[in-house]
């Protein structure tokens, strides 16, 4: 929180800075989408460039591109985070999938399962393995194939 309170100081001060110019400026890029910038001037966006106007998806992916180059990291995209947070929340075992489903926007927990398939087999092993050590206590061996 604290950290969008002081970007939106700096968006207050940028669009104080640009006065008329705020939500007017449509050089370069920004002249091709005139008509569908237009009917969005006057609101109040979070992210934005410093013109005013949102931030296109496509943006989102260049910032990714250039922190993963920086990193020495290839091949990644902004959606591969969404996965990486749903396979987190599915792997605690605390965590029930109706929850995670919500989460993930999905209207039915079994969306996310058929999405999740290979993070859900690792949790199922998992909560068969604490299910084991639950029932049988000190008998319960993890490594020994018979149990």
């Amino acid at each position: 929180m604290e950290y969008m309170k002081t970007y939106r100081k700096e968006w207050l001060r940028q669009k104080q800075r640009m006065g008329s110019a705020w939500q007017n400026c449509m050089d370069g890029k920004w002249e091709n989408h005139r008509e569908s910038l237009e009917k969005l001037r006057g609101r109040n966006f979070i992210v934005i460039n410093d013109f005013g106007w949102p931030i296109s998806p496509d943006h989102y992916g260049k910032i990714v591109d250039r922190v993963a180059e920086k990193a020495g990291i290839r091949k990644i995209n902004p959606h591969m985070f969404r996965h990486t947070f749903v396979s987190i929340l599915l792997s605690n075992p605390d965590i029930g999938v109706a929850t995670v489903a919500a989460e993930a926007g999905h209207a039915q927990p079994s969306t996310t399962l058929e999405i999740y398939t290979q993070v859900y087999h690792k949790r199922q092993d998992s909560i068969r393995s604490q299910m084991s050590k639950t029932l049988y206590g000190p008998i319960y061996r993890s490594d020994d194939p018979e149990k």
